[in-house]
């Protein structure tokens, strides 16, 4: 398995439970990380070999550029081949960028079978217009080439086939699931009406347009936000919270390591994002029988029915999302429907433990 960061986003959280159900007499599971071991927490076992020096700004034209590089200009990053070279794996599943992709198959031998779990969701026409869609597929299917990849959201595989740059003969989709039985539902006995948000803090991820929305919300007891979360914003949101006057307190608690309980301890789950791959932060909210408002991007619309088992508002507006938020702080039994109902449908669609599909997906391409 090779990782960009154990600590930044879900990626490393599917690969990880992926390994650990995996029958350890039958599989052999080696982590190698693209980053230096974390100083602030405990760093997971497995190999860290740094961070590849790659200058991408992720435009257009750097995609294009990684995809036409000739293999003997590649960038030669040593510590990466010599830990593949040393473990001698039959599969390599990659859970890191895109960008990383040609690297990892220039160390590959001609018998390894490559996996790419794509975790984002990366192309949509209506943003890019009919001729940058184009070349983006066509960029992504030479990065994706003599690779199999497992897409996490049957929207996410859809919109690649009807691309170009998947390919139904040799991808897979295997929507991300959660632990139904980590992330339970109980009764939230918490004196204070908590809203939680629970993911990275980066750009994307709709966190100014969340205090946006906050300001807009009047001043109730009881009330108040907090976000969870590695930052991978320079400290932006935080100085936000600290220099700008809120009705409402909220604050940022740093990383947890207990999701879980957090989420128990809260009332309402916020997820504003504006582009996502099948996020396993909000169907942990969901299982734990937490109302949730999120952003109407298709990612999310997909998994979660607005008043039915969630509220969706307009993406990128604060507006709006302020008021679906009013409407769950207001409405007792709304929300308890709503989080119920979000809890059943994660029991219903998204609780297959993942070491299971892709645990067929590996005996079925080595033929064990």
């Amino acid at each position: 398995m090779i990782s960009d960061d154990p600590g930044i986003g879900g990626a490393y959280k599917v690969a990880h439970d992926i390994a650990d159900g995996l029958p350890k007499d039958k599989f052999e599971c080696q982590f190698i990380f693209l980053c230096e071991p974390p100083q602030d927490r405990d760093a997971p076992e497995g190999i860290y070999v740094g961070s590849p020096n790659f200058q991408f700004d992720y435009t257009l034209m750097s995609y294009i550029r990684l995809a036409f590089i000739p293999k003997q200009k590649q960038l030669f990053f040593e510590p990466l081949q010599n830990a593949i070279k040393s473990f001698d794996p039959d599969i390599i599943h990659s859970h890191t960028h895109i960008i990383n992709l040609l690297l990892i198959k220039s160390f590959s031998n001609k018998t390894t079978r490559i996996f790419y779990t794509d975790h984002s969701q990366r192309i949509r026409s209506k943003e890019l217009g009919i001729l940058k869609t184009k070349l983006m597929s066509y960029v992504f299917g030479r990065l994706m080439e003599n690779i199999h990849v497992v897409f996490v959201s049957k929207y996410a595989y859809k919109t690649a086939i009807e691309n170009g740059y998947g390919n139904e003969t040799k991808d897979y989709c295997i929507q991300n699931s959660v632990n139904i039985r980590i992330f339970n539902r109980t009764d939230n006995k918490s004196e204070k009406k908590k809203v939680a948000y629970i993911a990275r803090i980066c750009n994307g991820k709709g966190h100014d347009l969340l205090l946006d929305a906050w300001k807009k919300i009047p001043s109730q007891n009881d009330l108040e936000l907090n976000l969870y979360g590695a930052t991978a914003d320079n400290g932006h949101i935080q100085r936000r919270i600290a220099g700008e006057e809120f009705p409402n307190p909220i604050y940022y608690r740093g990383v947890t390591v207990e999701p879980a309980i957090v989420l128990k301890e809260s009332a309402i789950g916020v997820y504003p994002s504006y582009r996502e791959g099948m996020p396993l932060a909000l169907l942990e909210m969901m299982s734990t029988g937490l109302p949730v408002v999120a952003s109407d991007i298709p990612e999310i619309s997909s998994i979660l029915t607005h008043t039915q088992d969630g509220l969706l508002f307009k993406c990128g507006n604060a507006i709006d999302l302020a008021k679906q938020l009013s409407i769950l702080i207001a409405d007792c039994c709304l929300s308890e429907r709503l989080g119920a109902n979000a809890r059943q449908t994660v029991c219903n669609k998204y609780s297959t433990p993942p070491s299971l599909s892709y645990g067929n997906l590996y005996r079925q391409n080595l033929n064990h």
